[in-house]
């Protein structure tokens, strides 16, 4: 049994961890900004206030947070919000890990494969340098503050998730509610490349991480690497609705500006090379193994 604190233990992937990691017999608690009940240690981070003796003496601080990037179109003042709060997060984490006097024995952050920016042709691995753009920079932005947790001398795993499908948030419902109405299909043309990860895998990634103490940096994404017509193709078959309809890419552009075209008309081929060498075996290798394993009853 480990003890382990998670930040974002209500978010979507927060709140699958804690219930494995609790049904595996561990002792897990969760930072919260409302009044703490059991288990649970009172945090606000936009005050950079957090009792850093309440955090002394866990074997693993899980670090998920973070304001949502695709919950509003981006504005200029969404994206300073988005940005200062990856930043404020981060440091503050990295601050109070500093004063403790039992530090965890491994600290793991969640950024995502935007670190690479997107492209047509490129395929990226943990090796690739950093893309441009505004969420390369949020994603160096929680790097950073990692790195430094790192140079204090504790194990730090940077995870860099790829689109997380699973059930009861993410992308994904998004994704098929069009399908739902047989009004599903492509995404502009259709040639944008989708780098995946099913929630289960996510899940064994990082108890992957903690059983064999994983350091670096991980693409956590399956090595099925879809374009947008194959994704929509897969999701229509297993939903058993049809993909004839297209979005146009001017639709998306005039409804959601720029965090359209970043999120649903652009992509990248991203490569989960260190995992592969560290010999992880994904439950959900393909697509449509995946969406089968999602959507059954």
């Amino acid at each position: 049994m480990i003890k382990v604190l998670i930040c974002g233990a209500s978010g979507f992937i927060g709140r699958a961890l804690h219930s494995r990691l609790c049904d595996a017999g561990h002792n897990v608690w969760s930072l919260v900004r409302r009044a703490p009940r059991d288990k649970e240690i009172y945090w606000q981070p936009n005050e950079g206030h957090i009792e850093h003796r309440e955090l002394e003496g866990f074997d693993v601080i899980i670090h998920l947070a973070g304001e949502n990037i695709a919950a509003q179109p981006w504005s200029k003042n969404r994206k300073k919000k988005i940005l200062e709060n990856r930043e404020q997060l981060g440091q503050l984490l990295f601050k109070t890990i500093a004063k403790l006097k039992q530090p965890p024995q491994r600290y793991i952050v969640a950024s995502a494969i935007g670190f690479y920016g997107n492209h047509e042709s490129k395929v990226f691995d943990e090796s690739s340098s950093q893309g441009a753009g505004f969420l390369t920079d949020v994603c160096v932005a929680i790097e950073n503050a990692a790195h430094k947790v790192a140079a204090a001398h504790i194990p730090t795993t940077i995870l860099r998730f790829g689109v997380v499908l699973g059930k009861g948030g993410g992308a994904l419902p998004k994704m098929a509610m069009p399908f739902h109405f047989c009004a599903g299909g492509p995404v502009g043309h259709g040639r944008q490349l989708l780098s995946w990860v099913s929630l289960k895998d996510v899940l064994s990634v990082i108890q992957f991480v903690v059983d064999q103490k994983v350091d670096g940096t991980l693409n956590v994404v399956a090595p099925d690497v879809v374009s947008n017509k194959t994704f929509s193709s897969v999701l229509a078959s297993v939903l058993r609705r049809p993909a004839r309809l297209t979005f146009p890419a001017v639709i998306v552009k005039i409804l959601f500006g720029e965090m359209g075209k970043k999120l649903l008309l652009e992509g990248a081929k991203v490569e989960p090379k260190r995992l592969k060498e560290l010999g992880y075996t994904f439950q959900h290798d393909m697509l449509a193994k995946a969406l089968k394993d999602i959507y059954s009853k």
